[in-house]
């Protein structure tokens, strides 16, 4: 392939790699559920502690912030309802690699 074709297929992997991405914040709202003004409340004033926007949040990011969401979700849920909440978004951040790359086109060669 040229490095013109190369190039294509970079920057088409990575637009939808970005598109797939910027989904977090609303899997995590749909994922969390709870009214989602709380959802959307509690996941915003995280990321503002972390200064991280809505938009730009990755999955990794929200791994890191796990245990404030935590926190936020206490103030809202009774203990065993956050810990349900909690391993969904646990699962949401384990399995979006996986979902990442089973989305993302890989280049096809020809020999």
């Amino acid at each position: 392939m040229s490095s013109t074709g190369d190039q294509k297929v970079k920057t088409a992997t990575l637009a939808v790699a970005k598109t797939i991405e910027s989904s977090v914040f609303e899997s995590a709202v749909v994922i969390m559920g709870v009214p989602e003004e709380h959802a959307r409340s509690i996941l915003s004033r995280v990321l503002n502690t972390v200064s991280v926007s809505e938009k730009d949040l990755h999955i990794q990011v929200l791994g890191l912030v796990m245990p404030q969401v935590e926190r936020g979700l206490r103030t809202y849920l009774s203990h065993s309802e956050t810990s349900e909440v909690m391993s969904g978004l646990e699962n949401l951040v384990l399995g979006w690699d996986a979902a990442v790359k089973a989305k993302v086109p890989t280049p096809r060669h020809r020999y």
